[in-house]
């Protein structure tokens, strides 16, 4: 399913994605990453019903590249340890590290979160996309409350 979003006579959201996780086999999918596409598709719906008042994205710190490609990569600002989903609302920050129920932080992930506190950014370790969903709702410059589709 394709869906754009217009906002004021401009395209925000074009060619939106909607995804089976269990439809995409090979490396790489893991229980992290079947978590992650979950939240991206509820993010995406609730970002077109209008429930969820902020940019987000993910940010694409996973996998495995070649030594040069991760070298651009650095030099172009992408930072070891940020968080998986990152969300910019009118009064709220919100940065969401996506494990399993098992999964650790690693230390660069530990020092991203320590950035986030000393600038009182909210930093989140959610362990299902129900946690994650959870976390969005109840911040408030994330999330347009009293809504009777909630």
């Amino acid at each position: 399913m394709n869906t754009t979003i217009k906002k004021r006579g401009g395209t925000v959201l074009q060619g939106v994605e909607f995804l089976e996780p269990h439809s995409i086999k090979g490396k790489g999918v893991g229980p992290e990453a079947v978590i992650c596409i979950d939240l991206a598709n509820w993010l995406r719906i609730e970002t077109l019903a209008g429930r969820l008042r902020a940019v987000w994205f993910h940010v694409p710190n996973e996998g495995r590249r070649s030594w040069r490609q991760g070298r651009i990569m650095r030099c172009l600002g992408l930072i070891p340890g940020a968080p998986d989903y990152v969300f910019l609302g009118k009064t709220d920050t919100l940065a969401i590290e996506v494990k399993t129920k098992s999964g650790k932080l690693s230390e660069n992930q530990k020092v991203f979160r320590e950035w986030c506190e000393t600038l009182a950014i909210k930093y989140v370790v959610c362990r299902s996309v129900e946690e994650c969903q959870e976390i969005i709702k109840k911040t408030a410059g994330l999330w347009e409350s009293g809504r009777v589709d909630e």
